[in-house]
């Protein structure tokens, strides 16, 4: 007989002399036992001994102590955890949607935690811009151009804009323009350049050609002709407009008529006509820079030079007969 459920049960035989036999039965019937988990973990689980980096079912089978076959299934779930970068520029500071915020350039991670518990990461690469002050001088020769616009005279120029970053920008530059001076003026057949330039070059007009030599602010020409200089200042570059010199009636001076002794001088100076009977119309003081700094006129055979302060001097020397001689004259 089989029995599939636990009970209390009888069998009745006959025994080999003929006689009953009755056998009682208490039958117990223990069943397999199958048990049911779930288990939820972030990237790794350890089953058995072993990691699990995936979501999978497991079954094991044993025996219970009755000795029937006993089954454990395992439902394993893994959940993963979240990092991702985010790139970010503002101007001073930028605040994260988290609420974080932060004022330099440079890597900043936050963490959360997902709604299956799993960390969550977020890199930010954060750019911070600064705003732009600055201050420029812009050089030119006579006119500028700044930003599309034409300037011709020094001045403060300011500018408000906008920085690649968005940031505003503010540039304060201030042009300086040089306009060197080529007015010359002339005192019968000598030229003289304006004080304040760099350098000097005496021009020829007929042809343009630089006279060699001829690099002071004043110049006197052998020949008749019409000339020009060339003044240079700050590295610009200017000249001037042509002047006639003409010598017709006036004798140049091939000896020496006049001397100022004593020279150098730190005192007291004369003029003085080697010959006693010879007559002066006028004596002219230039400085270095070919500025007049003083005229005597109707002086005698011999004139007494002002006290001026220490320095090189052009003394010109003008004669009745219509001669001119130019002194060099060294005060101390």
């Amino acid at each position: 007989m089989s029995y599939t459920q636990s009970g209390q049960y009888t069998e009745s035989y006959k025994t080999v002399n003929g006689c009953d036999s009755t056998i009682h039965y208490q039958v117990q019937i223990n069943h397999p036992v199958s048990t049911y988990d779930t288990l939820i973990a972030c990237d790794t689980a350890w089953v058995m001994g072993k990691p699990q980096t995936s979501s999978q079912s497991f079954k094991f089978v044993s025996q219970s102590w009755q000795g029937c076959d006993s089954f454990h299934y395992l439902e394993l779930v893994i959940h993963y955890s979240q990092r991702q970068m985010e790139t970010a520029s503002a101007c001073h500071s930028y605040t994260s949607p988290s609420g974080q915020t932060y004022t330099r350039t440079g890597l900043y991670s936050e963490k959360f935690s997902t709604w299956q518990g799993c960390d969550s990461i977020i890199d930010y690469y954060v750019t911070i811009h600064e705003p732009v002050f600055q201050n420029d001088t812009l050089r030119a020769c006579r006119v500028a151009s700044l930003r599309g616009k034409t300037y011709t005279k020094d001045q403060l120029v300011s500018w408000v804009g906008t920085t690649y970053g968005g940031c505003d920008s503010t540039v304060h530059t201030w042009i300086s323009l040089t306009n060197p001076n080529d007015y010359i003026s002339q005192s019968n057949d000598t030229l003289f350049a304006e004080a304040g330039s760099d350098q000097y070059r005496w021009l020829n007009c007929s042809n343009w050609t630089v006279l060699a030599g001829a690099t002071s602010p004043w110049f006197s020409p052998v020949n008749d002709g019409d000339y020009a200089v060339e003044v240079s200042l700050n590295g610009c570059k200017d000249t001037s407009e042509c002047k006639t010199v003409s010598r017709v009636g006036i004798q140049s001076m091939t000896s020496v008529s006049a001397r100022i002794v004593p020279n150098p001088s730190s005192g007291m100076a004369w003029v003085q006509l080697v010959d006693a009977n010879m007559g002066a119309t006028a004596i002219r003081i230039f400085d270095q820079q070919s500025r007049l700094v003083q005229e005597i006129s109707n002086p005698g055979s011999q004139s007494e030079l002002p006290h001026l302060p220490s320095g090189l001097y052009q003394v010109e020397v003008w004669l009745e007969s219509g001669q001119r001689q130019t002194l060099s004259w060294i005060c101390q």
